[in-house]
């Protein structure tokens, strides 16, 4: 991960605020006297404009590390940040702005997004509901 922070940073220059960006962070969870470090010091950085699909075995912290990213869970350490702000993690920072800009993608795409509906149409419908667009408005935007 160190690699592709690395790599985003020479391709878009050092004075771009960053959409999110993560730092060191790590998750770790005591289960029954066992430690189990569910993220280890993941660096991640998304620019503006960019899309960037987080994959890996099942069990590796990918949904653990999507929840820090989201403010819903607190990292063991390392820092989170929103539009250049800290997240400030738990259920208060998931409330208001961060809810309307940052959505995840669950993991089983088939359980997640119905495979009648178009990719657009299910992008649109989120905008819809979350920026109070009518429905043209929101196609517009997704697209």
């Amino acid at each position: 991960m160190k690699l592709l922070v690395y790599a985003m940073t020479k391709l878009r220059g050092k004075n771009t605020v960053n959409i999110i960006e993560a730092k060191n962070v790590s998750v770790i969870f005591d289960s029954y006297g066992d430690v189990i470090k569910a993220v280890d010091q993941v660096d991640f950085v998304l620019p503006k404009g960019q899309t960037i699909g987080v994959v890996g075995e099942s069990g590796s912290g990918k949904s653990t590390f999507a929840r820090v990213l989201s403010g819903l869970q607190l990292p063991t350490s390392g820092s989170v940040t929103f539009m250049g702000k800290p997240i400030q993690s738990g259920r208060n920072a998931y409330e208001g702005a961060l809810r309307k800009e940052v959505q995840m993608v669950f993991q089983d795409p088939y359980g997640s997004l119905n495979p009648r509906m178009r990719i657009v149409k299910a992008i649109a419908e989120a905008i819809r509901q979350h920026q109070g667009l009518d429905k043209k408005a929101s196609r517009v935007a997704a697209l």
